[in-house]
Protein backbone atom coordinates (compact mmCIF):
# COMPACT_ATOMS: atom_id res chain seq x y z
CA UNK A 1 0.00 0.00 0.00
CA UNK A 2 2.79 2.38 0.86
CA UNK A 3 4.53 1.72 -2.45
CA UNK A 4 1.45 2.75 -4.41
CA UNK A 5 1.15 6.04 -2.53
CA UNK A 6 4.73 7.03 -3.40
CA UNK A 7 4.14 6.15 -7.02
CA UNK A 8 0.92 8.17 -7.08
CA UNK A 9 2.61 11.26 -5.56
CA UNK A 10 5.57 11.03 -7.96
CA UNK A 11 3.21 10.57 -10.89
CA UNK A 12 1.16 13.60 -9.80
CA UNK A 13 4.29 15.79 -9.62
CA UNK A 14 5.39 14.62 -13.06
CA UNK A 15 1.97 15.41 -14.49
CA UNK A 16 2.01 18.93 -12.96
CA UNK A 17 5.49 19.57 -14.41
CA UNK A 18 4.32 18.35 -17.80
CA UNK A 19 1.30 20.68 -17.72
CA UNK A 20 3.51 23.64 -16.80
CA UNK A 21 5.91 22.76 -19.60
CA UNK A 22 3.06 22.56 -22.14
CA UNK A 23 1.69 25.92 -20.97
CA UNK A 24 5.15 27.46 -21.29
CA UNK A 25 5.52 26.12 -24.84
CA UNK A 26 2.06 27.42 -25.81
CA UNK A 27 2.79 30.91 -24.45
CA UNK A 28 6.19 30.92 -26.15
CA UNK A 29 4.58 30.04 -29.50
CA UNK A 30 1.96 32.78 -29.06
CA UNK A 31 4.67 35.33 -28.19
CA UNK A 32 6.80 34.35 -31.20
CA UNK A 33 3.75 34.58 -33.47
CA UNK A 34 3.05 38.10 -32.22
CA UNK A 35 6.73 39.11 -32.40
CA UNK A 36 7.04 38.07 -36.04
CA UNK A 37 3.60 39.08 -37.37
CA UNK A 38 2.29 42.10 -35.42
CA UNK A 39 3.21 45.29 -37.28
CA UNK A 40 3.11 48.76 -35.79
CA UNK A 41 4.42 52.24 -36.62
CA UNK A 42 7.04 54.02 -34.56
CA UNK A 43 6.70 57.73 -33.89
CA UNK A 44 9.28 60.41 -33.20
CA UNK A 45 7.98 63.45 -31.33
CA UNK A 46 9.75 66.77 -31.51
CA UNK A 47 9.07 70.49 -31.31
CA UNK A 48 9.28 72.88 -34.23
CA UNK A 49 8.72 76.54 -34.79
CA UNK A 50 7.49 78.71 -37.63
CA UNK A 51 10.20 80.64 -39.43
CA UNK A 52 9.61 83.44 -41.93
CA UNK A 53 12.06 83.29 -44.84
CA UNK A 54 11.68 85.47 -47.98
CA UNK A 55 8.01 86.31 -47.31
CA UNK A 56 7.15 82.62 -46.85
CA UNK A 57 6.47 80.60 -43.72
CA UNK A 58 8.47 77.45 -43.08
CA UNK A 59 8.58 74.91 -40.31
CA UNK A 60 11.94 74.52 -38.58
CA UNK A 61 12.90 71.69 -36.24
CA UNK A 62 15.92 69.81 -34.93
CA UNK A 63 16.35 66.14 -35.82
CA UNK A 64 18.96 63.50 -35.17
CA UNK A 65 18.05 61.21 -38.06
CA UNK A 66 18.35 62.92 -41.45
CA UNK A 67 16.27 60.26 -43.17
CA UNK A 68 13.04 62.06 -42.23
CA UNK A 69 12.19 62.42 -45.91
CA UNK A 70 10.89 58.82 -45.71
CA UNK A 71 8.54 59.62 -42.84
CA UNK A 72 5.08 61.17 -42.66
CA UNK A 73 4.57 64.49 -40.87
CA UNK A 74 1.74 64.73 -38.33
CA UNK A 75 0.67 68.11 -36.95
CA UNK A 76 -2.43 68.27 -34.75
CA UNK A 77 -3.31 64.68 -35.79
CA UNK A 78 -3.33 65.63 -39.48
CA UNK A 79 -0.95 63.96 -41.89
CA UNK A 80 0.78 66.53 -44.09
CA UNK A 81 3.12 66.19 -47.03
CA UNK A 82 6.37 68.11 -46.78
CA UNK A 83 9.63 68.79 -48.55
CA UNK A 84 12.98 69.51 -46.97
CA UNK A 85 13.91 73.08 -47.84
CA UNK A 86 17.32 73.12 -46.15
CA UNK A 87 19.52 71.29 -43.68
CA UNK A 88 22.02 73.24 -41.61
CA UNK A 89 25.73 72.56 -42.02
CA UNK A 90 26.25 73.06 -38.30
CA UNK A 91 24.96 70.65 -35.70
CA UNK A 92 24.29 70.72 -32.00
CA UNK A 93 25.52 68.01 -29.65
CA UNK A 94 23.11 67.11 -26.85
CA UNK A 95 23.82 64.03 -24.70
CA UNK A 96 26.38 62.84 -27.23
CA UNK A 97 23.93 62.94 -30.15
CA UNK A 98 24.15 65.24 -33.18
CA UNK A 99 21.05 67.29 -33.97
CA UNK A 100 20.69 69.17 -37.25
CA UNK A 101 18.35 72.06 -37.93
CA UNK A 102 15.98 71.14 -40.75
CA UNK A 103 13.67 73.62 -42.49
CA UNK A 104 10.53 72.03 -43.93
CA UNK A 105 8.10 73.40 -46.47
CA UNK A 106 4.51 72.30 -45.89
CA UNK A 107 0.93 73.53 -46.08
CA UNK A 108 -0.05 74.69 -42.59
CA UNK A 109 -3.30 76.18 -41.31
CA UNK A 110 -3.47 79.96 -41.29
CA UNK A 111 -3.94 79.91 -37.52
CA UNK A 112 -0.45 78.38 -37.13
CA UNK A 113 1.34 80.83 -39.43
CA UNK A 114 2.73 83.15 -36.77
CA UNK A 115 6.47 83.78 -36.74
CA UNK A 116 8.24 81.88 -33.91
CA UNK A 117 5.05 79.93 -33.15
CA UNK A 118 6.00 76.69 -31.38
CA UNK A 119 4.32 73.55 -32.76
CA UNK A 120 4.38 69.94 -31.61
CA UNK A 121 5.53 67.75 -34.50
CA UNK A 122 5.30 63.98 -34.87
CA UNK A 123 7.16 62.03 -37.55
CA UNK A 124 5.46 58.73 -38.35
CA UNK A 125 8.15 56.20 -39.23
CA UNK A 126 7.85 53.00 -41.26
CA UNK A 127 6.10 49.89 -39.98
CA UNK A 128 8.15 47.48 -37.93
CA UNK A 129 7.74 44.31 -35.87
CA UNK A 130 8.88 43.38 -32.38
CA UNK A 131 11.42 40.95 -33.84
CA UNK A 132 12.99 43.65 -36.06
CA UNK A 133 13.28 46.04 -33.10
CA UNK A 134 14.79 43.30 -30.93
CA UNK A 135 17.31 42.54 -33.69
CA UNK A 136 18.24 46.25 -34.01
CA UNK A 137 18.72 46.46 -30.25
CA UNK A 138 20.93 43.39 -30.19
CA UNK A 139 23.03 44.75 -33.07
CA UNK A 140 23.54 48.04 -31.21
CA UNK A 141 24.35 46.24 -27.98
CA UNK A 142 26.89 43.91 -29.60
CA UNK A 143 28.65 46.67 -31.56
Amino acid sequence: MMYHNKYYIAHKKCLAALIWLLLLIIFLLIFLNIAFNYKYCKYEKTVGYIKKINDGYYLSTYVEDLSIYKYSLLIENRELSFTIDSISDNYYIIDGKKYYEVVLSTELDRSLLIENNIIDIVFKKEETTLFKEFKKGMDKWLN
